[in-house]
């Protein structure tokens, strides 16, 4: 998945708070993003019930996730408020399916 800050105009656009969350640019496919129904042109707002403002408290709030874990990512999609869970693999997981399914 890739990601971008949302500026005003974005923010606008996508009929999010100015200034809050992350703008997402591109979804692989068979990845973890894709899985959880994430797609271009969402913006992330918050994991997990706590505000996500920047691409920064994205990364390091993905970086506390323990394999295994689920989480909710509330997005806006089309101007609606929506949430979806991503279930991050096991490293052992991870390891046998790296080649077909990138996060």
């Amino acid at each position: 998945m890739s990601v971008d800050a949302i500026g005003d105009q974005l923010a606008d656009y996508f009929g999010v708070e100015s200034g809050r969350g992350v703008l997402v640019t591109s979804v692989q496919n068979d990845s973890v993003a894709a899985a959880a129904g994430l797609q271009a042109g969402d913006v992330i707002t918050a994991i997990d019930d706590r505000a996500v403002d920047d691409v920064s408290a994205l990364r390091r709030r993905l970086a506390r996730v323990e394999p295994g874990e689920k989480i909710v990512i509330s997005v806006v999609r089309d101007r609606t408020q929506m949430s979806v869970t991503a279930m991050f693999e096991a490293p052992e997981e991870r390891r046998r399916s790296r080649r077909a399914r990138p996060i």
